[in-house]
């Protein structure tokens, strides 16, 4: 019969706990959000940097701002 039954699952005793503990999981939910956030930060300032490292004219600039 628990075969038949898909919600018994793994999935069914997540949702329980989180019923049972909403705090804690809010909690953690921004806490994982934070450090997607800070990720996708990171992620974007090294994409920025290469974008930039490849054009020719930062460096032109650099170059005169030096003299």
């Amino acid at each position: 019969m628990e075969n038949g039954k898909p919600m018994s699952g793994p999935h069914f005793h997540v949702f329980l706990a989180v019923e049972k503990h909403k705090h804690p999981f809010t909690i953690g939910f921004l806490v994982s959000l934070s450090l997607l956030m800070s990720l996708s930060l990171l992620l974007l300032k090294t994409l920025l940097h290469t974008l930039f490292s490849h054009f020719p004219k930062q460096k032109d600039t650099l170059g005169e701002r030096e003299r």
